[in-house]
């Protein structure tokens, strides 16, 4: 567990509330533009989250890395179906995806069991440049409206976790992430 100098919880701060401000900032930029659009890289992991509201700095609840990366890979498909709702109708395209299990240093400091399973599946993992396909299509490609705020992979809309698509639990992160 790492905080910030702010005390916010690193994973959270820098896959979530880093993506939330500078994307808030950013806003007017993208209304005026063409055709804006703003591609989150999430990851299936969303599907094991348990975000506590009330803990998203792991100070009640024992910390745990897997965890803390899942909650934030579920908040990346949040605020990507948030921006939808807020600025879907004034053009703005938001999608959020999942690249693949890609061989990078992803995992390089972690420990124990995580650790040793990560390295049985390094043989099976795919490159960066093939876990780059879904975002550089999402770029390209003109995306039916119908598709605004949908979760992608391998180039196709996927069906997210349940608590992805809840329209209640992307509000409380929006009033979350805004404090």
């Amino acid at each position: 567990k790492e905080l910030t100098n702010d005390g916010i919880e690193m994973s959270f701060a820098a896959n979530h509330l880093g993506h939330f401000l500078l994307t808030n900032k950013l806003i007017p930029l993208l209304l005026a533009a063409k055709n804006p659009k703003v591609i989150n890289v999430s990851s299936e992991a969303h599907r094991m989250a348990k975000p506590d509201f009330a803990d998203l700095n792991f100070e009640k609840n024992s910390y745990s890395s897997f965890l803390a990366y899942a909650n934030v890979k579920l908040f990346n498909i949040l605020f990507s179906k948030s921006l939808v709702d807020k600025y879907g109708q004034q053009g703005l395209q938001s999608y959020a995806l999942h690249p693949g299990v890609v061989k990078t240093n992803f995992a390089g400091d972690t420990k124990g069991i995580f650790r040793l399973l990560w390295k049985l599946a390094s043989p099976f993992m795919i490159s960066a440049e093939d876990g780059a396909k879904t975002s550089v299509y999402l770029i390209k490609s003109e995306i039916p409206n119908e598709l605004n705020g949908s979760y992608f992979k391998n180039r196709k809309p996927t069906k997210p976790s349940s608590l992805a698509r809840s329209q209640k639990i992307r509000e409380k992160l929006w009033t979350e992430s805004e404090k």
